[in-house]
């Protein structure tokens, strides 16, 4: 008993009981559903496999994949009208973990015949030589000490501005250009976010730079026209970052199935992007993943959501 105040509430034991009932019922329903999704998952693999053979890429061949129509999830006619709109809602969850399940039995389908695509298959590696040019500073200066690494032979030339060393990309005359991503605390620079929009850029890799003191002052960016896909160890956290129309894909279904995966999100910024003089709305949203790839994940985005764009994918950001 609560001094001061009445006996807390305590749910009766007949309801109790009737929600386990009704959950034992809906983890039957729920198998029931996972065996009809097994179904429709080897019929779409036997269908990728002749794509496949037609040498069509993997995305282009998910894009063609329709598993599922608006009614796969209707009310029943008997529905109560105050209940609806829960109703609606457990449909729409339904419907995501539909396609959540879906991607990991069709994936599990194609790694038993030994085609399971991988991230390369979705992100095209950079192959553009070792040239990087920067706007010449002390935070640049640092963040290429630390990207040059990772190089065999990496050369170098500075740019003027980095309007120019995002040209000399765009042209083929620098593999990478190096640029600064975001100020402190994370908040990303929408000039970049715009330039790398309207010249469709990659985030190659990223390093935080320090200064003169021990802080994080800035974060800097690796760019290239593809992909340096970061290899897949336990020891790392790996990060995936997209960018998708607002309208494309419901945020709270992104979120649910970004868990259904395993994987967490990192961050996500909602941005405006100007095209032709139009100002559109953008989430970016930035995945991470411990010890597991992006391929559920990407064949997802693919299959369900197609408007988006891999923006970059790297490892170990200091969060």
């Amino acid at each position: 008993m609560l001094q001061g105040a009445e006996e807390a509430f305590i749910t009766s034991e007949v309801s109790s009981d009737n929600l386990s009932e009704l959950s034992r019922m809906q983890s039957l329903l729920a198998e029931r559903r996972i065996c009809e999704l097994h179904e429709m998952a080897e019929s779409a693999v036997s269908y990728l496999r002749s794509l496949y053979e037609s040498g069509m890429p993997i995305a282009d061949a998910l894009s063609l994949v329709d598993p599922f129509s608006e009614s796969d999830t209707p009310l029943h006619a008997e529905a109560m009208k105050e209940n609806l709109s829960h109703l609606r809602a457990s449909a729409r969850a339904t419907e995501a973990l539909d396609k959540a399940v879906f991607i990991s039995l069709m994936i599990e389908e194609l790694s038993a015949l030994g085609k399971r695509p991988s991230e390369a298959d979705f992100l095209s590696p950079s192959a553009q030589g070792e040239m990087f040019t920067y706007v010449k500073n002390f935070y640049a200066d640092e963040a290429y000490d630390v990207f040059s690494q990772s190089f065999s032979d990496p050369r170098l030339f500075y740019s003027e501005t980095i309007r120019d060393a995002v040209k000399a990309v765009e042209e083929g005359r620098a593999g990478f250009c190096l640029l600064p991503l975001e100020e402190k605390g994370g908040v990303r620079l929408g000039s970049i976010s715009q330039l790398l929009y309207k010249s469709d850029l990659r985030i190659a890799s990223v390093t935080p730079v320090y200064g003169y003191g021990e802080q994080t002052d800035l974060t800097y960016a690796l760019i290239s026209r593809g992909y340096l896909i970061p290899e897949l160890s336990g020891e790392d956290d790996r990060y995936l970052e997209i960018r998708l129309p607002k309208k494309a894909c419901p945020l709270s279904e992104l979120l649910f199935v970004t868990e259904a995966y395993g994987l967490q999100i990192h961050r996500i910024h909602s941005l405006i992007l100007e095209e032709e003089g139009r100002h559109l709305p953008f989430y970016s949203l930035v995945v991470r993943a411990e010890g597991r790839d992006f391929v559920p994940f990407l064949t997802y985005l693919c299959t369900f959501v197609g408007d988006f764009a891999p923006i970059g994918i790297y490892s170990n950001l200091d969060a």
